[in-house]
C-alpha cells in the first residue's frame, strides 16, 4: 500500500516529466482542433527563434510574457515553455491530498536530447529529477529520479531513491473501522528505492518487464482511546521485492486522452530470501479507457484490482483511490474500485468535469462481498495550458460520506496512468 503512497511521491517529479514528454511525437491535440490544424508534433520540438538582442540590449518584460501566449488565440498557453529541446526545468507541484494536507512539492528536471542525435528521431527525452515536497501536518520527502528512455523508445528504465517521513491516521481494514473513541496516529519514515526496466514487443503498444522495490521503514505509532493515551511504539520494517510487469498503452495523448486504453498489471513477490522481514505478494491492476461520445464531450472509465496475500503488513496493503476518499483509509487484502469522468468543452480552453466513483475492500473473499460500498465523486474545470501537448489543468472538489477534499490536476486526475 505504501508503494504507491511513497513511492508516487518518490516519482512525481520524473511522472509529471514523462508526462510532459513522453508521447509528444504524432500525438493528435484532445482540443476541438484537428489534426490538420494544429500539424504533426514531432520531437525535438521547434520552438519559435529568439527575437534578435543588438549588443548593450536585454529583452523587456513584453518579449518575455509573448512567449506564454498563443500565437493563433492570444490565450495563455505554455506549450513552448514546457517543450524545450533540453535543459532544466523547474517545477512546483501542490499537494491537496487529504490524508496528509495541503502542501507543495517543488522539483527541478533536467531534459536529456535524445541519444541519437538525429534530429528525425521521434522518441520521447529521457528525463532526470531532484524534488523535496511537505505538508501541514508534517510530513515530508525529498528525492531524485530518472526516466530512461533507450534504443527509439524499445526500452524504457525509470530508477528512484527517495527519504521520507509520512504522518497518517489508521481507521482499520477491510472496511471495519476501529471502535468510537480508539485512535491511532502513525508516522511512516524510512528511505525507498524502486528499480524498473520494461522492453516493447516489437511493433506493438505492449510492454513486458521487470521492477525491483527496497523500503526501509522506521515506524512510530501512538494509540489513543478517549483522552487516554499510551506509550508510543517504535518498529523497524523492512520490504524487498521483485514483479513482473506488463503494460498495454493505446491512448491518443498520454496527457488528456480523449480515445484509447491503458492497461497495466504488476504482480510482486516480497520475500525474506532477498532482504524483506516478511514473504508475502501484492497484485496491482489498473484498466482506463477513453472514448469520444460526440462533439466537444469525451468519457472515461477508470478501473482498478488489488490482491495482497496473507501476512502482508497492514502498510502495504492495497486501498481504495478515488478523489474524496483520503488516500490508505479504506485498506484490505482485496480491493476494487471503479470510476467514471465525462469532460464536457465549454469553448476551446474551458472544460468542466463531473466524476463519480464507487470501491470496497476485505480482508477475505467473503469479507470483501459482505463490506460496504465506498462513494466519492464532485465536479472541476480545466483549462487548456499547453495546447500543442495538449495538457489542461485545473481544479477539482471532491466529496466522500464524511470528506471534502479539493485537488489541482495537471494531466489526467488519475494516479498513476
Amino acid at each position: 500500500m505504501l508503494r504507491r503512497l511513497n513511492l508516487c511521491l518518490v516519482l512525481t517529479a520524473v511522472a509529471c516529466a514523462s508526462t510532459a514528454k513522453n508521447d509528444a511525437a504524432g500525438v493528435p491535440s484532445p482540443t476541438p482542433l484537428s489534426a490538420e490544424e494544429t500539424g504533426p508534433l514531432d520531437w525535438p520540438f521547434e520552438a519559435p527563434p529568439a527575437p534578435e538582442v543588438a549588443d548593450g540590449e536585454s529583452l523587456d518584460d513584453e518579449s518575455f510574457w509573448d512567449a506564454f501566449l498563443d500565437d493563433e488565440d492570444g490565450q495563455f498557453d505554455m506549450s513552448d515553455w514546457l517543450h524545450q529541446p533540453a535543459g532544466f526545468f523547474p517545477l512546483a507541484i501542490p499537494i491537496t491530498e487529504p490524508a496528509v494536507g495541503f502542501g507543495l512539492a517543488a522539483g527541478l528536471l533536467f531534459f536529456h536530447p535524445n541519444e541519437s542525435g538525429d534530429d528525425d528521431d521521434r522518441s520521447p527525452p529521457s528525463v532526470s529529477a531532484a524534488f523535496g515536497g511537505a505538508t501541514s501536518n508534517g510530513t515530508w520527502m525529498a528525492g531524485g529520479g530518472h526516466l530512461g528512455i533507450w534504443d527509439d523508445d524499445h526500452i524504457r528504465y525509470t530508477g528512484g531513491l527517495a527519504a521520507f517521513s509520512v504522518n497518517l491516521e489508521f481507521e482499520g481494514l477491510g472496511g471495519e473501522f476501529l471502535p468510537r473513541g480508539a485512535s491511532v496516529d502513525y508516522t511512516l519514515g524510512g528511505w525507498a528505492l524502486l528499480q524498473g526496466i520494461k522492453l516493447r514487443i516489437p511493433e506493438t503498444n505492449l510492454f513486458l518487464g521487470a521492477t525491483y522495490t527496497f523500503i526501509d521503514f522506521d515506524n512510530e505509532f501512538e494509540f489513543k482511546f478517549g483522552n487516554v493515551g499510551l506509550p508510543k511504539v517504535e518498529t523497524t520494517a523492512r520490504a524487498s521485492g521483485v514483479g513482473a510487469v506488463a503494460q498495454y498503452d493505446s491512448r491518443d495523448n498520454i496527457f488528456t486522452p480523449t480515445r484509447g486504453m491503458y492497461l497495466d498489471g504488476q504482480l510482486k513477490w516480497y520475500g525474506e530470501a532477498i532482504g524483506s522481514d516478511e514473504t508475502y505478494s501484492i497484485l496491482d491492476t489498473t484498466a482506463a479507457w477513453w472514448t469520444p461520445i460526440f462533439a466537444g464531450l469525451d468519457l472515461g472509465i477508470r478501473a482498478q484490482y488489488g490482491w495482497a496475500s496473507e501476512d502482508t503488513p497492514f502498510f502495504m496493503l492495497p486501498f481504495v483511490q478515488m478523489r474524496g476518499v483520503p488516500a490508505m483509509r479504506y485498506l484490505g487484502n482485496y480491493m476494487a474500485s471503479l470510476e467514471l469522468e465525462p469532460r464536457v468543452m465549454l469553448t476551446d480552453r474551458w472544460a468542466l468535469v463531473v466524476f463519480g466513483g464507487v470501491g470496497k475492500v476485505g480482508l477475505t473473499p467473503q469479507g470483501f462481498r459482505d463490506s460496504d460500498y465506498v462513494w466519492a465523486g464532485g465536479t472541476g474545470f480545466r483549462y487548456l495550458i499547453a495546447k500543442k501537448l495538449g495538457i489542461f489543468a485545473g481544479c477539482d472538489i471532491a466529496w466522500s460520506e464524511d470528506t471534502t477534499a479539493f485537488y489541482i490536476t495537471f494531466g489526467t486526475a488519475w494516479t498513476g496512468l
